[in-house]
């Protein structure tokens, strides 16, 4: 006999199945954090199933209504029909003013980010790193659920735009903001983008460490555990790839397959085309190039825009067209 607590998302599932809508909304509120980590998509479909009078009632699901789908606008602009007015002045009631200026702010930050303007989303990030991890005089940090969850993503805009140590040291600021007594929403993720960041920098029995200790964190949802598991592989392909592992054609391939669709596929990137150039296969890595600057985005200082611009320049040099190689240092 199966004894186990079915996962957050399921138990969500089950809910929304059985039509108990105030089922649902106790449901949302008690895990409304987890269930945006676990399964976003699933958390605003499930919103939607509720009375206006039950959004009218809380700040949190009033916002977290709005999140999917309207935060871009088509001319790449903020829609700022997304940043709610609680009240009928437009403020947000007292005690959920921190919660709801630092959603609103992430909010931001994912908007730059998804544009691929890295450099504006480490903006925003800036300023709401700055007000989740300050200390009031009594060296009190104003720790919510959200906290935790922003700063993973200040440190993935902070990855993306090239800044890996502040990368890294905002991962760890994620995990230590994380709210006592509550699930662990975000160590598994912070610790596999920190093992990625560690492995790309060749310190790979690090990122192998790390990766070992997100494994003993459970995921919410088996979609998060597959999301989480896709970052590992990058990881796990580039130190098989620097170790020339038996299991690295394999491990990049699947790198590959998983960065089609990932905002981190400059990683997968990283391992093939170190790959194709250590075996000698610079047809290959050139390809690799060619694809990345035809089909992704490449913001100029980018992680993804240098790690690009360094392989063909390196490439060539191999090829003995140093002058080409040259001319792409200097622009890089």
């Amino acid at each position: 006999m199966n004894n186990a607590v079915p996962a957050v998302d399921q138990q969500l599932a089950d809910l929304v199945a059985g039509k108990d809508v105030p089922a649902i909304e106790a449901f949302v509120l008690a895990r409304l954090f987890e269930l945006f980590v676990a399964d976003p998509g699933a958390l605003i479909q499930a919103i939607a199933l509720l009375p206006p009078a039950a959004l009218e009632r809380s700040p949190q699901l009033q916002v977290m209504s709005g999140f999917y789908g309207r935060i871009g606008l088509a001319d790449g602009a903020i829609n700022r029909e997304v940043m709610p007015a609680l009240l009928a002045d437009g403020t947000p009631a007292a005690r959920d003013s921190a919660w709801l200026r630092h959603w609103i702010q992430l909010q931001e930050l994912l908007a730059h980010r998804f544009r691929a303007d890295f450099a504006a989303a480490r903006e925003v990030g800036a300023r709401l790193r700055a007000e989740v991890t300050a200390a009031d005089a009594e060296g009190r940090r104003p720790i919510h659920e959200l906290a935790a969850i922003a700063m993973l993503h200040v440190g993935l805009a902070e990855l993306l735009d090239g800044d890996f140590e502040q990368s890294l040291r905002d991962f760890e600021e994620a995990r230590i903001l994380r709210e006592p007594g509550k699930p662990d929403v975000v160590g598994r993720d912070a610790l596999v983008k920190a093992a990625l960041v560690q492995a790309a920098t060749g310190n790979l029995h690090r990122a192998e460490a790390t990766l070992r200790r997100a494994e003993r964190i459970p995921s919410p949802s088996e979609s998060f555990r597959r999301f989480t598991t896709a970052t590992a592989t990058m990881a796990r392909a580039i130190i098989a790839v620097e170790r020339l592992d038996p299991d690295a054609d394999e491990l990049v391939a699947a790198a590959l397959e998983h960065g089609e669709r990932d905002e981190l596929w400059g990683f997968a990137f990283l391992a093939a085309s170190r790959q194709a150039t250590a075996s000698g296969d610079y047809t290959r890595t050139l390809d690799l190039i060619h694809q990345a600057t035809l089909h992704k985005p490449m913001p100029d200082g980018s992680f993804v825009a240098i790690s690009t611009a360094a392989a063909h320049a390196r490439t060539l040099l191999m090829l003995g067209e140093t002058e080409a190689a040259a001319e792409i240092l200097e622009h890089c």
